[in-house]
């Protein structure tokens, strides 16, 4: 399983695990309500105020949702330059309202163009948003996350970074039809894998990058190569 992979199986099990025990009993959530609301009132620029831990649900949390909005609404106005403030917030709408929590990241973008941690999270939701979407609405979107993940690659620190938006990006250009950028960003990728007896993400890794290779190829006509890619996908060890 790729650097990705793993985080996104994370992600979505998260919340589950999370809603068990805010959510086992009617004081629990009254709690969970009262202590985020509080949180986000309080302590707008603290880590906590943008982790899961003060997620409201806008359906199950009803009336306190909606004040926690617009104590964050509030922040954002009177903290326009508050780089914690509207990560936080980011974070807040990111399942929410995601309309919000892309114009909060293109803000914090905007005021720190030279992070690529926040090329990294506006990728990560555009990708999201590709989900469940087909043709050129899914296009649309992928061209919108390629470009940031770009920026977010040129400053890519560590070969773990590298590799985990190489993996994206590859898949990304392969939805938003730049063919030669997908071959290119998922070529490099398969330079950089560890070999195989010296990292368990080599399988998951040449596994992925051979289907969106072998999906390229195929949308360029070339059936026999696209088989070809397809085989050593299927040949990689379990990993």
């Amino acid at each position: 399983m790729t650097p990705r992979l793993l985080t996104a199986a994370y992600t979505s099990a998260t919340p589950d695990f999370e809603d068990a025990i805010h959510y086992e009993s009617a004081s629990a959530r009254r709690a969970h309500q009262r202590h985020s609301l509080w949180i986000i009132q309080n302590r707008s620029e603290a880590d906590l105020a943008g982790s899961y831990a003060t997620k409201l649900d806008p359906d199950r949390d009803d009336e306190v949702y909606a004040e926690a909005k617009k104590s964050w609404l509030h922040h954002i106005k009177s903290n326009p330059k508050n780089l914690a403030i509207l990560s936080n917030a980011a974070n807040f709408f990111l399942f929410t309202d995601q309309s919000l929590a892309e114009d909060l990241l293109i803000k914090v973008q905007d005021l720190e163009p030279n992070n690529p941690k926040w090329a990294d999270r506006l990728g990560s939701l555009y990708e999201s948003q590709m989900i469940g979407k087909s043709g050129e609405a899914k296009r649309a979107v992928a061209v919108k996350a390629l470009a940031v993940l770009d920026k977010a690659l040129s400053g890519a620190t560590t070969g773990i970074e590298r590799i985990d938006l190489l993996f994206r990006l590859g898949e990304v250009a392969l939805e938003a039809d730049h063919l030669e950028k997908a071959k290119l960003y998922t070529s490099e990728l398969l330079s950089k894998v560890p070999p195989q007896n010296e990292n368990w993400l080599y399988a998951g890794i040449v596994h992925d990058a051979s289907i969106i290779l072998g999906r390229v190829v195929l949308r360029e006509g070339n059936i026999d190569k696209a088989k070809e890619y397809l085989i050593a996908a299927g040949r990689v060890p379990g990993s």
